[in-house]
């Protein structure tokens, strides 16, 4: 159940070993979100070694040991190019893309993979309920255009998806199957996702984007994460990679009714004695201007206001009279300007979807249901997620790969 990267690798694993194999996909189209992935450009791995990607995983991370050990980075890289003969680019942080830039190609040699192996690719076909008799799964029950269908089964796969973006279908269907298997779930939320601020776009700023900037977070007043990189100004807060990522454990915080600030370094490149010597440099050089006409060669435009109301300090005196005291005052507004995090957006606009199926549930070298013999589950309908990076759709992919292996091995075994 579902057209994702988990269930598409895994159907065509499947039929490629002679199984036969029915994927019910609710959409019009599989791979809908896979589609939008890394702004349409589908970041599908990451070079980074096993314990980076374990470490991107947070605590659960761990579950994800057996099958990187068994399907990671280079036999999906080997799969791509081989199966599927997609040329692959890496870029900055070891991010690995697809060289056409084009998630559409990702999504649709996978699609024509699976049927070259005779997967029978059901649309518009919505798993419902699964029927479960003496502790195994005998068949599921879908809603289609042409009403109530059921399809026999010998073995299950759900790979839903969790519930974030569910424009493209994911709505997390799978976690009300699991429920039905007995399953229990960890209660989804959002993750990477942008971030609504105290003072929402009180200063103006939305839209503005900020290319090199540190961004740390203060939780109960106590620094607990930081990072350098790209983040956006918008309606509500915050977004951007740098944003995406932090929030994830932000969200985490917020939910725990923790209070979160975010403390921006406009200039992490300076020390504090370096950017000193930097303003008095622009303060003698332009001396005669106007505090306000000089913050153009410190800061994007829409931040001198900002910095100015925020400081106190009048744009109309002439840069050589601004006082020392006031160039201190501008120089640690620069280096720590601060927003309060009321909250975040919804699962509607998060990358990936915290919680999902319990993993003390789930064999991690299986990906077998603990509850049900013939039950499986793979990619983002476990209780799995990681940083942006590539990160997530390794695991969709090896824990699809490594689910449509055990079941190859039950139903082909003597």
């Amino acid at each position: 159940m579902g057209g994702g990267p988990a269930g598409l690798i895994a159907a065509g694993k499947l039929g490629k070993a002679g199984l036969p194999v029915t994927l019910l996909e609710k959409m019009g189209k599989t791979g809908n979100k896979l589609r939008i992935t890394g702004k349409g450009r589908c970041n599908v791995s990451n070079s980074r070694p096993k314990g980076e990607f374990i470490k991107a995983f947070g605590t659960q991370g761990k579950f994800l040991y057996s099958a990187f050990s068994r399907f990671f980075t280079d036999e999906l890289l080997d799969f791509f190019q081989n199966e599927l003969h997609i040329s692959l680019t890496e870029e900055r942080g070891g991010r690995i893309f697809p060289s056409s830039q084009n998630a559409h190609e990702i999504a649709d040699k996978l699609t024509e993979w699976a049927i070259k192996h005779h997967v029978n690719i059901l649309y518009h076909h919505a798993a419902d309920s699964l029927i479960i008799k003496d502790g195994m799964i005998h068949a599921v029950s879908c809603r289609t255009t042409k009403g109530a269908q059921l399809y026999n089964a010998s073995a299950v796969l759900i790979a839903t998806g969790g519930a974030s973006y569910p424009a493209t279908g994911s709505t997390g269907d799978g976690f009300k199957l699991a429920l039905q298997a007995g399953h229990t779930i960890i209660p989804p939320a959002p993750a990477l996702v942008p971030l609504v601020t105290e003072q929402g776009d009180f200063y103006g700023l939305k839209g503005l984007s900020i290319k090199n900037a540190r961004v740390s977070v203060y939780t109960q007043g106590e620094k607990t994460a930081s990072m350098f990189g790209e983040f956006l100004f918008t309606h509500f807060g915050l977004s951007g990679p740098v944003i995406l990522t932090l929030s994830r454990e932000i969200v985490l915080s917020l939910r725990k009714n923790k209070c979160i600030s975010l403390e921006i370094d406009f200039k992490p490149a300076l020390d504090e004695k370096s950017l000193d010597r930097r303003l008095i440099r622009e303060f003698t050089t332009h001396g005669n201007k106007k505090l306000k006409n000089v913050f153009r060669f410190l800061l994007p435009e829409a931040l001198g206001p900002v910095c100015l109301s925020q400081t106190g300090l009048s744009g109309d005196i002439p840069c050589n009279m601004v006082r020392s005291e006031d160039r201190k005052k501008i120089l640690h507004w620069m280096k720590h300007f601060t927003l309060k995090i009321s909250g975040y957006r919804s699962l509607e606009e998060a990358i990936v979807t915290q919680g999902g199926v319990n993993l003390k549930e789930v064999e991690p070298a299986t990906l077998r249901s603990k509850l049900i013999p013939n039950l499986y589950f793979a990619g983002e309908v476990l209780d799995l997620d990681a940083d942006t990076g590539g990160y997530n759709l390794q695991a969709a992919f090896s824990t699809g790969w490594c689910a449509a292996e055990d079941i190859i091995l039950n139903l082909t075994q003597p």
